[in-house]
């Protein structure tokens, strides 16, 4: 900014550490090429990230796991060198880990193994399916079992009465693994046959980058079973060998008490089935793999399926926590921007903590949509950073857009979304945010017993699906709220993790490196009797317990006959069901955030840390404007979060320091006034505006700022409008088509996924989707050079009210496969550029062939499955367009704001606002631009570099400026989703998938706003 004099009341003391910048997942979902991957590193790092995982996707056409791919690896990798980046590596093709692509369980013996059921009522046959492992004779209530004997197989043709036939099954071979199907994650010779092709072959070709260049290797969503599935059971072949073993009873007999009720909420028989296969996938998988990375000086990294809550885990993993001991960076997996669901990254921070691990990793901003606006990624990373995130894995950028690629879980967090060009600035915030927690760890004392192996036990019943530990759930959920939302820091402790490291010492509990004062147990189920033992021993030491509700009535899942429980429980500070944290002491608490009347505010977050380097103590708060539901989900707002103009900040530390306030987005402090010392605390006031966040830090003398108070801007300052300038070519687009087969009207004016769909119905493919065979395996089929195929002509029409000036392009993909015409008038198919990716070509137009009312752009082609497929197509150009679908003149951008007097309704660039306003005297400025729609906004004064507004409240505080006549731009950053969809279902849904650009719930597109809806307030001092 052109400034007579520099702010001396603030200076950086805050560096963005490269360490801690985000490293996304790099979907490598097309044909790759050596020379496109090396410039889509380039963006990368222009973006501010410190590295990107290598990530085999939907689409992928290079053979995975041969040499060509291990070329673009190196490719990739020595691009990344040269900038000083890192390149991590992926363990799959797609997901989840295990199966490499299908080509380990292609092989039946490494294929997971499930157990189903069928009830058979009184003289039905059996299907045979599978191979039986019993029948049982039982008593049904409805589709619930009561009671159940084991029978022979010659009963069960003669018994008159209900039977049970439970049976084991190889997993199909399905395309979502390319005609094979999931690793047995519960057997180790599996994992290490898996081992043996993926890491082993990346160690032969790259190891010696392990450590260094290459830091990590990301396994994704592994599971004993995929809880979609819930009314199968995960199984491997030797568990029954292994339960006599280890519980020195049989297994086979008490089969239906894993499907059925059996009259029993809660069942020794489920418990020591879930502890077994929990052991078993967690030696087999988490630990096998985790100590090959430990031993090849790579670190393992990643998210297991079902993370979430107890219900989940038993599900899906058994226990997420025991799984995350091995990983050298534990992580989490936070699908949209809805759901917040606390416990998530407690529970993988509380492990890191536990274990001294560096890092704790978020799968973050999958599902949220073209148009997740920038403050939402800052949002999201906000909340997750309070509760112990520390590195963040953007979930995903695309190496390519053609055919069904486009729509893998958007939006494309690279050079596709026309915001990549300031994204450095958020990734500036999140390293120095990393960067502060490092210096200045946690201190927390209270341990929190996760309840998860209660929900073991009570697994029963599958027809409840998820249903069958939701008081658990819950009450877990509510107790975490409950404590995050009183800003009582805590971990939690997995029962197997005390059992191997807990001990007590001093009164103070030692779990592996960190010691707690205080232990709070949640309302159990089942104790283990390690857990008990160690309870005595805290107690006995004069350690601080706190119990919810009563003694559990099992211990090691078995039911007790004596009150030693009970005695126990009554040594320990029992707290309500509800409301607990208000009885907990105050010595929990590090930091404290009330309103007015003194009441703990719930929707800001707080993290506090201590710096023994610098004496320095720091503090964290983010509003997140809504408490959550007990789902995760943030409950309905109006989309308004809620604000708080006088928040009263206490941080707990000696006397004799100075508060300071950090900017995190460059690294800046500034003394706070107006603070106040207590004796325990340090109490100061502030307003937080919805998803605003803040970084406090407390120093001793050494470290002391000059303490300025803050300018007020009380006199307002004429604003004058210069234009608006779009930043790309203006969009139509054209995603209805009527298509001729051999000359023949087929389908008329068809949406074109649709339209796809139906060809390769008509030609017995299967249709595109996720779980589609991958390009590079469809080709080693023998059937795939015979496809055959479908000449077809596709209809696309619109109207034209004026014939633009200038020329105008077709951006469609792969023009070389279609004759193209306009108004029976052949175009030419060469390629002369490309608009947002490069499988989105520009194909120059002949203007002439354009008229004034309806217009018809046709494309011929041989159709096969073997294509990529249909698609929408764009027209660009220097024109206007009026709903529905019809070419007018470019409106004039000077003198309007308003962006519907545009007609840019499917523009996908930015947009640039230039205002002049004129100082009379030297002065510093406040600008508010609080009224505009889109991706994220940033202001420029006097052609200054653009500074992204980060979160609310939209306000930009220049330095001194002279006086005379001053520049404002306002860069506003649009997205994708108004040319991309997904276009006919709620413009705002909570879930953003390959799907729902298939529903078609409306008839015309949904279109969301983009634009600067009023000037912007410039105010200066008086």
């Amino acid at each position: 900014m052109n400034s007579n004099c520099v702010d001396n009341s603030k200076k950086c003391i805050l560096p963005a550490d490269f360490a801690y910048r985000a490293m996304p997942f790099w979907a490598w979902n097309g044909k790759l090429d050596p020379q496109e991957l090396r410039r889509q590193v380039r963006i990368m790092h222009a973006m501010g990230m410190n590295g990107f995982f290598m990530h085999s996707r939907l689409g992928l056409a290079t053979d995975y796991l041969q040499q060509e791919w291990f070329d673009c690896i190196k490719a990739a990798l020595d691009e990344a060198e040269k900038l000083g980046m890192t390149a991590s590596l992926y363990d799959e093709d797609r997901w989840p880990s295990g199966a490499a692509g299908g080509l380990i369980t292609a092989d039946e013996r490494y294929r997971m193994r499930y157990l189903y059921y069928e009830m058979l009522p009184a003289g039905q046959k059996s299907s045979l399916q599978g191979e039986t492992l019993g029948f049982y004779a039982v008593e049904r209530d409805g589709d619930d079992v009561k009671s159940y004997r084991m029978i022979t197989p010659a009963e069960a043709e003669t018994l008159a009465c209900d039977i049970v036939r439970i049976y084991r099954v190889i997993a199909p071979s399905i395309p979502g693994y390319n005609n094979a199907a999931y690793l047995n994650t519960l057997d180790k010779d599996a994992v290490k046959a898996f081992i043996d092709l993926t890491h082993e072959r990346y160690h032969q070709e790259i190891g010696e980058k392990f450590g260094t260049s290459v830091p990590f290797i990301f396994t994704d969503e592994p599971n004993y079973m995929d809880y979609a599935f819930v009314e199968r059971r995960p199984w491997s072949d030797n568990i029954p060998e292994l339960y006599q073993q280890t519980y020195q009873e049989e297994l086979i007999p008490f089969l239906p008490e894993l499907f059925f009720s059996c009259s029993k909420e809660f069942s020794t028989v489920r418990y020591n089935f879930y502890k077994l296969v929990t052991r078993l996938l967690t030696d087999a998988f988490a630990k096998q793999i985790g100590e090959w990375c430990q031993k090849h000086n790579i670190g393992l990294t990643g998210h297991v399926l079902g993370e979430d809550s107890p219900s989940f885990q038993v599900a899906a993993v058994g226990s997420a926590m025991q799984f995350y001991r091995y990983m050298q960076a534990p992580g989490i997996d936070v699908l949209t921007q809805y759901y917040t669901r606390y416990e998530l990254p407690i529970k993988a921070a509380s492990v890191a903590r536990q274990y001294g691990k560096k890092y704790v990793l978020s799968e973050c901003y999958g599902c949220t949509g073209w148009d997740f606006p920038l403050y939402g990624h800052k949002a999201s990373g906000d909340w997750q950073y309070a509760l112990g995130v520390n590195l963040r894995c953007q979930h995903l950028y695309w190496y390519t857009m053609l055919g069904e690629a486009k729509r893998d879980y958007p939006a494309s967090i690279g050079g596709q979304s026309p915001w990549h060009e300031v994204y450095h600035q958020l990734e500036d915030y999140f390293a120095r945010l990393g960067s502060a927690f490092a210096q200045a760890p946690a201190e927390i004392d209270l341990l929190v017993l996760y309840p998860l192996e209660s929900a073991w036990g009570k697994a029963g019943f599958c027809k409840q699906r998820l249903q069958f530990a939701v008081d658990i759930d819950k009450a877990i959920t509510d107790l975490t709220l409950d404590l995050v939302c009183n800003h009582i820091p805590f971990d939690f402790g997995d029962e197997q993790i005390l059992a191997d490291t807990a001990t007590s010492e001093g009164g103070r509990l030692q779990v592996n490196q960190v010691s707690y004062t205080t232990l709070l147990l949640p309302e159990l189920h089942t104790i283990r009797a390690t857990t008990v033992r160690l309870l005595e021993e805290f107690c006995r030491q004069g350690g601080k317990v706190f119990a919810i509700g009563n003694a559990p009535e099992y211990c090691d899942g078995r039911a007790l006959t004596d009150d030693s429980l009970k005695i126990l429980w009554s040594k320990f500070i029992p707290l309500p069901r509800h409301k607990s944290a208000d009885m907990l002491t105050a010595d929990l608490r590090k930091f404290s955030c009330c309103d007015s009347d003194g009441r703990e505010i719930g929707e800001i977050l707080l993290r506090s840390g201590f710096d023994p380097q610098k004496n320095c103590y720091i503090m964290f708060a983010a509003n997140t404007g809504a408490i959550p539901e007990f789902n995760g989900l943030r409950p309905p707002t109006d989309g308004k979060l809620r604000s708080f103009d006088n928040v009263e900040f206490a941080m707990f530390a000696p006397e004799n320091m100075q508060l300071q306030k950090i900017d995190p987005a460059d690294g800046t402090a500034r003394a706070v006034a107006d603070v106040n010392y207590d004796g325990s605390a340090y109490r100061w006031r502030t307003p937080l505006a919805g998803n605003q966040s803040c970084l406090y830090r407390l120093v001793t003398e050494d470290e002391f700022m000059p303490v300025t108070a803050a300018p007020q801007f009380t006199a307002e300052l004429p604003v004058k409008f210069i234009n608006a300038e779009l930043t790309e070519k203006n969009l139509l687009v054209l995603d209805h088509a009527t298509c001729r087969i051999n000359g023949d009207t087929t389908m008329e004016n068809m949406y074109i996924l649709t339209l796809d769909d139906q060809l390769r119905e008509l030609l017995g493919s299967e249709k595109r989707s996720g779980n589609m065979l991958q390009p590079w395996f469809a080709a080693k089929l023998a059937d795939h050079a015979q496809r055959s195929a479908l000449p077809i002509e596709l209809e696309f029409d619109f109207e034209c009210g004026v014939i633009p000036a200038d020329p105008i392009e077709l951006i469609i993909e792969q023009p070389g496969l279609y004759t193209i015409c306009l108004n029976g008038v052949e175009q030419s198919n060469q390629v002369c550029g490309y608009w947002c990716d490069p499988a989105l070509s520009r194909v120059k137009l002949d203007l002439s062939a354009l008229r004034c009312g309806k217009n018809i752009l046709t494309l011929a082609c041989d159709y096969s499955a073997a294509l990529p497929g249909l698609e929408a197509i764009y027209l660009a150009g220097d024109f206007g367009v009026a709903l529905p679908d019809k070419l007018i003149a470019p409106q004039l951008l000077e003198a309007k704001i308003a962006p519907a007097d545009l007609a840019i309704p499917y523009y996908a660039g930015n947009m640039i606002y230039n205002f002049e306003f004129t100082l009379d005297r030297d002065s510093p400025v406040e600008i508010t631009a609080d009224e505009w729609a889109g991706s994220g906004i940033a202001l420029s004064i006097d052609r200054s570099p653009l500074k992204l507004l980060l979160s609310p409240p939209w306000k930009l505080v220049s330095d001194k400026l002279s006086a005379g006549r001053h520049s404002l731009q306002i860069k506003l950053y649009g997205s994708c989703r108004n040319a991309m969809g997904p276009f006919y279902l709620d413009p705002m849904p909570d879930w953003i998938g390959p799907n729902e650009f298939k529903r078609l719930q409306t008839q015309d597109k949904q279109l969301v706003p983009f634009g600067l809806q009023s000037l912007p307030e410039i105010c200066c001092t008086e």
